[in-house]
């Protein structure tokens, strides 16, 4: 995982084409579908923050903008908020569900 990547502040990213949200029984799993069968292992689970900020992820918000949008809608603060989006999204693109969109002045 490359780490500047997780600390670009002006870093946007968007959902990677054929990564499908699903709710299943309570869950929620970011599911590739560029097979015709599912992996299990492939699947990757999240919580509400995780939900709320995959589905942000247009291309068109860079991370401090979703960190601001996640401290408003946890009402949790700035660093707390800085240090769980930029943890998701370094996983996201360590995972490849998740692709660079380009970097824009926040």
């Amino acid at each position: 995982m490359n780490s500047k990547k997780e600390k670009d502040t002006g870093l946007c990213l968007s959902r990677r084409e054929g990564v499908v949200l699903r709710h299943l029984a309570g869950e929620h799993l970011l599911v590739p579908t560029s097979s015709k069968t599912v992996n299990l292992d492939h699947l990757f689970l999240l919580n509400a923050t995780g939900v709320f900020v995959w589905e942000c992820l247009d291309g068109s918000l860079c991370a401090e903008a979703l960190t601001a949008a996640v401290a408003k809608e946890f009402e949790v603060t700035a660093e707390v908020a800085a240090a769980d989006v930029h943890a998701f999204l370094g996983s996201l693109l360590e995972h490849q569900l998740a692709e660079e969109a380009g970097k824009r002045d926040c």
